[in-house]
C-alpha cells in the first residue's frame, strides 16, 4: 500500500506530465502557463520548424591590451559535446539561447540596414563578449560574428557584423 508521500509525489509526477504535453499544443493554455511559468519548468519540444536552421554562427573576439597590442581573433565555442547528464541539467542552456537569439536578431537588422550598434542584440552580444573569461587583462574588445554553411565545409565563412572596439 501507497504512503500519502508516495501518492503525493506520483501526482506532482502526473501533474508535470499532463501540463508539460499541454505546453505542446498551440493554444491559448500553453500560452497561458507559459506566461506563468516563471522558471521555464515546461519545455516546449518542437521537432520540425517551418525553416529549419542551415547555417552556422561563429562567434570571435579580439582585445586591445594595456600596451596597446591587439590579440589575435579567438573563437568562443558555442556547439560543444552534449554531455550524458545535458537532459536532466542544463543551465547553460539558457544562456546559449540567448546568444543564438542575439544573433538571429542581429542578422534580421543587417538585412534591414539599420544601425546594428543600436540594437539590443548587439547589445547582448557584447555584454557575452566582454564578460568572457580572460586570463589577462585588456582594455578595449571588438567582436566578429560569422556564418558557415555545414554541408559546404570548402565554402570560407562569411563576416557578419564587426563591431567597434568597446572599452569595459
Amino acid at each position: 500500500m501507497p504512503t500519502l508521500t508516495e501518492i503525493g509525489a506520483i501526482a506532482v509526477f502526473v501533474v508535470f506530465f499532463v501540463l508539460t504535453i499541454v505546453c505542446q499544443i498551440d493554444g491559448r493554455w500553453a500560452e497561458a502557463l507559459r506566461h506563468r511559468d516563471m522558471f521555464g519548468m515546461f519545455p516546449g519540444w518542437n521537432f520540425f520548424a517551418p525553416r529549419p536552421g542551415c547555417m552556422d554562427f561563429h562567434l570571435l573576439y579580439r582585445d586591445e591590451l594595456p600596451s596597446g597590442q591587439v590579440t589575435a581573433w579567438r573563437e568562443i565555442p558555442l556547439a560543444e559535446n552534449r554531455r550524458w547528464h545535458d537532459w536532466l541539467w542544463n543551465p547553460e542552456r539558457r544562456l546559449k539561447k540567448v546568444v543564438f537569439d542575439a544573433f538571429s536578431s542581429l542578422t534580421q537588422v543587417v538585412k534591414l540596414e539599420a544601425d546594428v550598434r543600436l540594437s539590443i542584440a548587439y547589445l547582448v552580444l557584447l555584454t557575452y563578449v566582454t564578460g568572457y573569461p580572460r586570463l589577462y587583462i585588456f582594455e578595449r574588445t571588438q567582436f566578429l560574428l560569422m556564418m558557415s554553411v555545414p554541408t559546404e565545409p570548402d565554402r570560407e565563412p562569411v563576416d557578419v557584423v564587426l563591431s567597434d572596439r568597446h572599452g569595459r
